[in-house]
């Protein structure tokens, strides 16, 4: 059976409170609610509840201790979440809300490509303790003739799987999704996205 939304730590919210506003606007939101469990949701360090559709709130849990009992959640944002009466998924922060939203938009969202080495641009940083490094990062225009940059020749030469993280090298096999920018190995592919299946999140 394919994981879903329903097999996450779920949250009931039946209150919010509202705290202060920040000088960009946001203000502070206390989601009052139960979760069905509590093994494994971090205290006091962010994560996601998934909102209804591909939407997201980032913030922090209070427990208190036991399944089916109080809770809060804490975030900020410049309206109020329409939430009361809803019961969200929470995510940990090891994955981002879009590793779920791409996995449930099935196979409609994804190309079949063969991964080629590209161009790549190379900028050198001396950090204030004077070491160097340098950053490369897909080649998108010409350097300007008065930039630091330089194009190296093939130098992206590799992407990640955005689940399992492994390699993916030129002449492999990939899936590309234009949607959400992301990139899943045959593998993960094969394994999650036909079943929309998103039971990595629960590992």
């Amino acid at each position: 059976m394919p994981s879903t939304r329903s097999d996450l730590p779920q949250f009931f919210v039946d209150s919010i409170e509202r705290g202060d506003q920040d000088d960009n606007g946001y203000i502070a939101w206390t989601l009052r609610g139960k979760l069905n469990r509590t093994l494994g949701i971090p205290v006091d360090a962010w994560c996601f509840l998934l909102l209804p559709g591909q939407e997201s709130l980032t913030g922090t849990f209070t427990l208190s201790g036991e399944p089916d009992s109080d809770a809060s959640f804490a975030t900020d944002a410049k309206e109020k979440p329409d939430v009361i009466g809803a019961t969200l998924a929470e995510l940990s922060s090891y994955w981002r809300p879009q590793h779920i939203w791409m996995i449930e938009d099935g196979s409609e969202s994804w190309a079949e490509q063969v991964f080629s080495a590209s161009d790549a641009v190379e900028d050198h940083f001396v950090a204030q303790d004077g070491q160097g490094w340098r950053r490369l990062s897909k080649a998108a225009s010409v350097p300007s003739a008065d930039s630091s940059s330089r194009i190296v020749s093939g130098g992206w030469d590799h992407e990640h799987c955005s689940l399992c993280n492994t390699h993916i090298d030129p002449g492999d096999r990939f899936f590309y999704s234009p949607k959400h920018y992301e990139y899943l190995c045959v593998s993960c592919y094969e394994k999650y996205v036909p079943e929309h299946d998103i039971s990595f999140a629960l590992e």
